[in-house]
C-alpha cells in the first residue's frame, strides 16, 4: 500500500523538476545575423593569416573598429589572386571574375551573396562606405594576365592597380586626419600610400617568384640570366618606392594613417632578406620569415617612421 502512495508522488514531484527547467529559446533574426557575420569575420581573418602574413601583422595596429574591414579586404584580394591558380581551363577563370563583379554590384546595392567575403565586404561598406572603383579595379588586373616576360614598367602598373588599390581602400577605413590638415593633407597621405602600394606589389611578386607562382614564376619565359636581372631591378625599385613614399609625406605620418604605412616594413624586411640570399628568391623563400618583422614592424609604429 505505501508503495502504491509512494509511486505518484515521485512522478509528480518529476514532473514539477521537469516543468521548472527553463526551454531553450531559439536565436531571434539579429542574433542569427551578428552570428552569421562573427562567422564570416573569422573565415576573413583566417584567410588573410594564410594568404598574406606580413599584412596580418599590421592588422594588430587598426582600430578594434576597422579591423573586421581590414580582414574583409584582404581577404577579397586573396579570393580575387587565386582565382587563376584555382580553375583549370581559361574560361572557368573568367567565370569567376565575371562572378566577383556582379558580386561587387550586389554588394554596393545592399544585397550581398551568401559568401563570406561578400558579408564582410558588405559590413565594411556600411560602416566606411567603401570605393567600389577600386574594388573592380583589382578584379580588371587580376582577369587580365601579364605578358610571358613583364619588364618593370608592367610590374609597376599591376601593383598600382592591385596592392595600390587596396591601400587605398584601407586609408578609407581609417578614422580622417585632423580638420588642420584638411584636403590636402589627406591627398598627400593617398600619393604616398599609392607608392607604397607599388612597394608592397613588387615585393609580392619577388615573393611569389620564389614560389614558382606570380608574373616572374613558372610562366617566365627569358631564362634564368634575365630573370636574376630582372629581381634585382624590382628588388631595387621596392625601395625607390618606399621612399618616395617617405619623400611625400616629409617624414610626418599622422597616428591616424600610421597602420597603411606599415606595409612598407615587411616589404624592405623582406628585401634586406633577399639580398642576403644572394638576390634569389627561392633561397629567400626557404628561409622564410623570422621575429624580426613582427618586431620592425611593432618599431615602426612605436616611432611612426616607417
Amino acid at each position: 500500500m505505501r508503495a502504491q502512495l509512494a509511486g505518484p508522488s515521485v512522478r509528480f514531484h518529476a514532473r514539477r523538476r521537469l516543468s521548472t527547467t527553463p526551454s531553450r529559446r531559439a536565436p531571434s533574426h539579429a542574433e542569427a545575423e551578428a552570428a552569421r557575420l562573427k562567422q564570416a569575420e573569422e573565415y576573413c581573418r583566417a584567410l588573410t593569416r594564410g594568404t598574406d602574413h606580413p599584412a596580418f601583422l599590421t592588422s594588430y595596429f587598426y582600430p578594434g573598429v576597422a579591423r573586421p574591414a581590414f580582414y574583409a579586404l584582404h581577404a577579397f584580394h586573396a579570393e580575387i589572386a587565386q582565382v587563376r591558380r584555382k580553375v583549370s581551363k581559361e574560361i572557368l577563370g573568367e567565370m569567376r571574375y565575371t562572378w566577383w563583379r556582379d558580386a561587387v554590384k550586389s554588394i554596393i546595392a545592399g544585397h550581398p551573396p551568401s559568401h563570406p567575403v561578400c558579408l564582410s565586404l558588405s559590413l565594411a561598406h556600411t560602416l566606411h562606405h567603401l570605393q567600389p572603383y577600386h574594388l573592380t579595379r583589382l578584379i580588371t588586373a587580376y582577369s587580365h594576365p601579364l605578358p610571358p616576360c613583364p619588364d618593370l614598367a608592367d610590374l609597376r602598373t599591376f601593383a598600382q592597380s592591385t596592392r595600390a588599390s587596396l591601400m587605398y581602400l584601407c586609408l578609407g577605413i581609417l578614422p580622417p586626419l585632423p580638420m588642420r590638415d584638411g584636403a590636402k593633407g589627406e591627398d598627400r597621405v593617398a600619393h604616398a600610400a599609392s607608392h607604397v602600394g607599388q612597394a608592397v606589389g613588387l615585393a609580392g611578386v619577388l615573393r611569389s617568384a620564389g614560389a614558382g607562382e606570380g608574373p616572374m614564376g613558372r610562366s617566365w619565359q627569358g631564362g634564368e640570366e634575365l630573370w636574376r636581372d630582372r629581381v634585382k631591378e624590382v628588388a631595387s625599385a621596392v625601395r625607390e618606392e618606399v621612399g618616395r613614399a617617405r619623400e611625400v609625406l616629409g617624414g610626418e605620418v599622422g597616428r591616424e594613417k600610421m597602420p597603411v604605412f606599415l606595409s612598407a616594413v615587411p616589404a624592405l624586411v623582406y628585401v634586406d632578406r633577399l639580398e642576403k640570399a644572394g638576390g634569389d628568391p627561392r633561397v629567400a623563400k626557404a628561409r622564410g620569415e623570422d621575429w624580426r618583422t613582427s618586431w620592425r614592424v611593432w618599431r615602426a609604429w612605436r616611432s611612426g617612421v616607417f
